[in-house]
C-alpha cells in the first residue's frame, strides 16, 4: 500500500485549521484541566502537539 503524502496533507488541513481556531478562540483558557480530568490533559497535549 502506497501513501500519497499530498492527498494525506490535503485531507489533514481542514482538521488542523479547526484545531487552530479552537486554540485562538479561547479553548486554551481551559487548560490545564483539574487533576481528576486526565483524559482532557492527554487530549489537550495532542492538540498542542499538532498545533506546533
Amino acid at each position: 500500500m502506497t501513501v500519497d503524502i499530498a492527498e494525506f496533507n490535503r485531507r489533514a488541513v481542514p482538521g488542523l485549521e479547526a484545531l487552530t481556531k479552537l486554540l485562538v478562540g479561547g479553548a486554551a483558557d481551559h487548560a490545564p484541566a483539574p487533576e481528576n480530568r486526565r483524559p482532557f490533559q492527554v487530549g489537550w497535549g495532542l492538540v498542542a502537539a499538532l498545533h506546533r
